[in-house]
C-alpha cells in the first residue's frame, strides 16, 4: 500500500464532501452520514469534477490505470475504463494516475509507466465518445 496519493478528497460548494480511499465515500450533510462504494484493491486515487459537478475518479490497481464517473445515478465506465486493462491496458507497470477535466468535459488521464526499467509518462483524453492518445 502506498501512502503517497493514498486518498483524495474534494469539497463542493454545496457542502457535499467526496472522499476516495479504496472505497468512495459521499457525505450527506443533511443526515450527517456517509454513503460508501467499494473500489477494492485500488490505490493512488485522484478525483475531478465535470461541469455538472459529477465526480470522475481514476486509480491504480495492480499494474493498470482505471476510471469511473458518477452520472448522477451510478458509477459508469467509459469505453472499458474500469474493466480488463482499463485506460492504460499495457503489459508494463502503470502507476500514479492524475485526472483533469476541462470546461467542455473532456477528461484527461495522465500516468507513469515503467517499461524495461525506464519511466515514461502517458496521457489519454476522453472526448465524449472514445479515448484518444
Amino acid at each position: 500500500f502506498s501512502y503517497r496519493n493514498a486518498f483524495s478528497i474534494i469539497c463542493l460548494t454545496t457542502g457535499l464532501i467526496l472522499l476516495f480511499f479504496t472505497v468512495f465515500g459521499r457525505h450527506d450533510s443533511d443526515s450527517d452520514s456517509w454513503q460508501m462504494t467499494s473500489f477494492s484493491g485500488s490505490d493512488m486515487p485522484d478525483i475531478a469534477l465535470t461541469s455538472e459537478g459529477n465526480p470522475c475518479v481514476t486509480w491504480h490497481r495492480k499494474t493498470e490505470i482505471y476510471l469511473r464517473c458518477w452520472d448522477g445515478q451510478s458509477w459508469i465506465e467509459l469505453d472499458g475504463s474500469a474493466s480488463g486493462g482499463g485506460i492504460s491496458n499495457d503489459v508494463s507497470k502503470s502507476y500514479f494516475p492524475a485526472i483533469a477535466i476541462d470546461n467542455n468535459d473532456n477528461i484527461y488521464i495522465a500516468w507513469a509507466n515503467q517499461e524495461a526499467g525506464n519511466d515514461r509518462v502517458y496521457i489519454k483524453q476522453w472526448d465524449g465518445e472514445r479515448w484518444k492518445e
